[in-house]
């Protein structure tokens, strides 16, 4: 729901974070066993009014990124296009991992 608005978003996080293959790599050579890769997917509904004061407080790290045009265009834009309600769905990327035997105690995730 946020792309339209926030084109520059997307970009962004993408140079931030690093993806799941990168990040499995990554903790294999930190001495993880095979991380194990699941995708989830959280679905949501919020009020139009909830969104623009999520977008007024910049809700989320990357909004912080953006340059004062692009965010307060994109502000305006949101203000004047959200409908009344809107359904968006989150994908995440949750990796679990074990430390490997002989450096240190074994990390298991918590029940």
């Amino acid at each position: 729901w946020l792309a339209p608005f926030f084109p520059a978003v997307a970009r962004i996080d993408r140079a931030r974070f690093p993806s799941p293959a990168a990040l499995a790599t990554e903790l294999a050579a930190a001495a993880f066993d095979a991380p194990r890769v699941r995708g989830l997917v959280q679905r949501g509904r919020m009020t139009r009014d909830e969104a623009l004061a999520r977008l007024r407080g910049r809700y989320i790290s990357t909004l912080h990124l953006l340059d004062d045009e692009e965010y307060e265009e994109g502000l305006a834009r949101a203000d004047r296009e959200l409908r009344s309600e809107i359904d968006y769905e989150l994908r995440w990327v949750v990796l679990t991992v074990e430390r490997r035997v002989g450096y240190g105690r074994a990390v298991r995730p918590a029940p």
